[in-house]
C-alpha cells in the first residue's frame, strides 16, 4: 500500500497537466514515466506474480485498487489545495483540513480504539504538531509554485 502510494504525487503531475491546463515538459513526463515504472516494479513481488503460477487473488486486486484509488484521490487533493491557495489564506486550509480530518477520524473509535499510554499520546500529539507543520509548508509551496512542480517534494 505504501508503495502504490508513492504514485500519488506521479499522478499529481498527470491531473495538474490534464485539469489545470499546466504545461509539462518532455523531461518532466519522461521522469513520471519512470516513477511510475519504479512503483511498478517495486510492487510487482509483494503481488505474488512473480512467484505463483496463478494470478491475483481477489483480495489483492482488491487492496492493489484500493492503494491505486488513494493515491488518485490524494493527488485530487493536491490540486483542490493549488487551487484554494489562490482565493484563501493558507492558515484557513491547513485549519479546516485538520479539523475535518479530526473529527472524521473520531468515527474509527468503535473499531478497537484502546485507551493511550502517557507516552503514546505525547508521540500523538508532537506527530500532529510536525504533521501540521508539514501541511502549513506544502499548502504555502502550491501557492509559489505549479502543482506539477511541488508534487515531488512528497518524496522527501
Amino acid at each position: 500500500a505504501i508503495t502504490l502510494n508513492y504514485a500519488q504525487p506521479l499522478l499529481v503531475v498527470v491531473f495538474s497537466s490534464i485539469f489545470l491546463g499546466e504545461t509539462i515538459r518532455v523531461y518532466r513526463w519522461s521522469a513520471v514515466v519512470v516513477g511510475l515504472a519504479g512503483v511498478l516494479v517495486i510492487s510487482w513481488p509483494e503481488l505474488t506474480l512473480l512467484n505463483s503460477d496463478q494470478g491475483l487473488d481477489d483480495q489483492e486486486v482488491l487492496g492493489v485498487m484500493a492503494a491505486l484509488i488513494a493515491a488518485a484521490i490524494s493527488a485530487v487533493a493536491m490540486l483542490l489545495v493549488r487551487n484554494l491557495v489562490q482565493t484563501e489564506k493558507t492558515a484557513t486550509i491547513v485549519l479546516w483540513f485538520s479539523s475535518t480530518a479530526s473529527v472524521l477520524s473520531l468515527f474509527t473509535l468503535p473499531f478497537g480504539w484502546q485507551a493511550l499510554t502517557p507516552l503514546q499520546a505525547a508521540l500523538l500529539v508532537f506527530a500532529g504538531f510536525c504533521g501540521g507543520l508539514g501541511q502549513i509548508l506544502m499548502t504555502a509551496a502550491y501557492r509559489h509554485a505549479e502543482a506539477s512542480v511541488v508534487a515531488p517534494f512528497e518524496y522527501t
